[in-house]
């Protein structure tokens, strides 16, 4: 972690900085995967200059530009106000010009494409927390940016997978594609296209599914029934396959979320459940699927029986 003996020896503040900076980042960057996105941002701000140390320091640009972005996307996770996202903002931009001084050699490795692609999300997540912190007047500019850098996101990283012939390395970025399915999937439900939404929901879990990754599949699978639920309570629709879609989801949603101790996720699913399940016992619309709904409900009901700590919460 403390990089190599010779930085100590040379007694270098500038590389005690480095290592300092590299250490924080990395640990915020924890805290940020395991959602726990205020925790990240008490880490960064530890580093009051953090971003003004970064331009002073003489890391590798690319990681410059790496770590840059990563303080922006803790703080598009943890923001308390438009002068902070306008911050991230600040921070992305400069991350941007870094990454387009590199030269041209480097510019064709695959860690700097997939810093590129980090940063075209992180500008898109930007202007989604923009769209929820600004006024009314600006909000739908906002969400357009955000469906727009998210989508340039997307297309970057499927042509970096269509020319990856690495099965690990496809394999991760066959990851990231999913991420970028799943951002983009939450642009188009915030503008109220459910139907786009659910569309890029199914395409990222499809994907997880591919890679074996149960507890991401299931979080696309959550967001696809709360799109769908939203689009019944808002217009009263109903598109046939994807009530199909999301009873195929149970109980095997619910055994995930239990499995991987996503507690909240499992009161929310089961939440989700009882709404599909008054839905279509009074929706003539989806009649054909009663006795399969009811069948469900035993199911489900028989397995929180079974489990001692489930009991309170079904």
């Amino acid at each position: 972690i403390f990089g190599s003996k010779g930085c100590f020896e040379e007694g270098s503040a500038n590389c005690l900085n480095k290592v300092l900076i590299r250490i924080f980042y990395r640990l915020s960057d924890i805290y940020d995967n395991l959602g726990e996105h205020e925790r990240s941002m008490e880490i960064i701000d530890t580093i009051d200059t953090v971003d003004k140390s970064m331009l002073e320091n003489d890391l590798d640009a690319a990681e410059k530009a790496q770590i840059l972005s990563g303080i922006a996307y803790s703080i598009n996770n943890a923001f308390k106000s438009m002068d902070e996202l306008n911050r991230a903002s600040d921070l992305l931009q400069i991350a941007w010009e870094i990454l387009k001084k590199i030269p041209e050699d480097r510019k064709g490795d695959l860690d700097v494409k997939q810093i590129k692609a980090k940063i075209m999300s992180n500008i898109g997540s930007n202007n989604l927390a923009k769209y929820k912190c600004s006024q009314v007047v600006e909000r739908n500019t906002h969400l357009q940016n955000a469906l727009e850098w998210h989508k340039k996101a997307l297309d970057f990283r499927k042509n970096l997978l269509d020319d990856e012939e690495d099965a690990k390395a496809a394999n991760s970025l066959k990851l990231k594609v999913a991420v970028s399915y799943t951002t983009v999937a939450t642009d188009y439900f915030f503008m109220g296209n459910y139907e786009k939404a659910i569309q890029a929901h199914t395409k990222a879990c499809k994907i997880r599914q591919e890679l074996n990754e149960e507890n991401a599949v299931s979080i696309n699978q959550q967001r696809i029934i709360g799109c769908l639920l939203e689009d019944y309570r808002r217009n009263l629709v109903i598109k046939d396959n994807h009530w199909r879609q999301i009873l195929d989801f149970y109980p095997t949603l619910l055994e995930i979320n239990y499995e991987y101790q996503n507690i909240s996720a499992l009161k929310i699913n089961i939440s989700y459940f009882k709404d599909i399940y008054g839905i279509i016992q009074n929706d003539r619309r989806l009649e054909k699927y009663l006795d399969e709904v009811v069948e469900k409900k035993r199911q489900i009901a028989e397995w929180a029986e079974r489990t001692e700590d489930l009991k309170d919460i079904y």
